[in-house]
């Protein structure tokens, strides 16, 4: 985590996958996988559930969402735990990282 400035902080998460669970030659930079936004928002991790989920699909299968429903859920659930009102969200997905800027 970084402080961009006063209101905008810029969370980075590192990650690995397995070979061939996802398609880079195909990524559309609009998406965001939902094992990104798991580890963004730590959903399923030690049962943890996210007040506002965007949805899925069966256990063991990778899907994608627009970006914009990934944020809009984002937003909503930060409200619903008590977080400060998020004006804006931007995510960068990168093979080694995802790069989340969040302002307030």
């Amino acid at each position: 985590m970084r402080e961009v400035s006063g209101k905008t902080l810029e969370l980075t998460f590192l990650r690995k996958y397995r070979e061939g669970e996802i398609d880079w030659l195909n990524y559309d930079p609009k998406q965001i996988y939902n094992i990104d936004a798991n580890i963004i928002t730590g959903h399923s991790f030690n049962s943890f559930r996210v007040p506002d989920y965007w949805g899925g699909v069966p256990f063991g299968y990778t899907f994608s969402m627009p970006k914009r429903e990934f944020t809009r859920c984002y937003k909503n659930s930060a409200v619903l735990l008590g977080a400060d009102q998020i004006e804006k969200v931007k995510i960068t997905a990168q093979p080694e990282k995802v790069v989340m800027r969040v302002t307030f």
